[in-house]
């Protein structure tokens, strides 16, 4: 182990880290400890897809669509979007306190994931 990440058998050390534990779940707090000027949220990157010909997955049941494709990325449309994607095709609106499975109207008993009007799967 390096110097720099050198073990200290001092517990007491990371005593203002119990703190912490009394925020509430979803609290900035409950994951950074308190006393900064600011804090910077990051949304995670979100990846959608549709099938190339028919731009929707509306009607279609995935169990057979791919019923003897061989190449299963070659008829899926698939790219990288954003939290602010995800809104407009939802027609949810992206804020700071977003929560993503609200702006895309996650419905937590489907398994194919949420599907916008405008065709897209958004996992």
């Amino acid at each position: 182990m390096s110097a720099r990440f050198a073990w200290v058998a001092e517990a007491a050390r990371g005593e203002w880290l119990r703190r912490m534990e009394a925020e509430p779940l979803g609290s900035v707090l409950s994951i950074v400890p308190e006393g900064f000027e600011a804090y910077a949220r990051v949304f995670h990157p979100v990846e959608r897809d549709r099938p190339r010909d028919l731009k929707t997955w509306r009607c279609i049941d995935e169990t057979t669509y791919f019923d003897g494709v061989a190449d299963i990325a070659a008829v899926l449309e698939t790219e990288q979007a954003t939290w602010g994607n995800a809104a407009a095709s939802f027609q949810t609106t992206m804020h700071a306190a977003a929560q993503y499975a609200r702006l895309v109207r996650r419905d937590h008993g489907s398994s194919i994931g949420p599907i916008a009007a405008d065709g897209w799967r958004y996992g």
